[in-house]
């Protein structure tokens, strides 16, 4: 398996931190990889509910790989603004269905 993923590396999905760790590792520009972010189709994190219940769990979604990568240092404060800016409705969306 190993191998063929090696040998395809398309077979992976991509994610938030892959392309944050390229910039970090200079496989990538600072552009390049805020393009591929700015066009991101982020997912928002979840409490699981069952039977009308919320788990005592958290679902993550790729915009918390965003969050994370701030946090760690990996994003500038212009960076992440202008993520936040981009996806406003979509986080505003989110906060109101938490």
């Amino acid at each position: 398996m190993l191998r063929t993923v090696l040998e395809n590396p398309a077979l992976l999905d991509r994610t938030p931190t892959e392309v944050i760790d390229r910039r970090t590792a200079g496989e990538i520009s600072d552009t390049e990889m805020m393009q591929v972010l700015l066009d991101w189709n982020f997912t928002f994190g979840t409490v699981p509910v069952s039977s009308g219940i919320s788990a005592d769990a958290y679902e993550p979604g790729s915009w918390d790989e965003i969050e994370r990568a701030y946090y760690r240092g990996l994003l500038t404060d212009d960076e992440i603004g202008r993520l936040t800016e981009r996806n406003t409705d979509a986080l505003e969306q989110a906060a109101r269905s938490a």
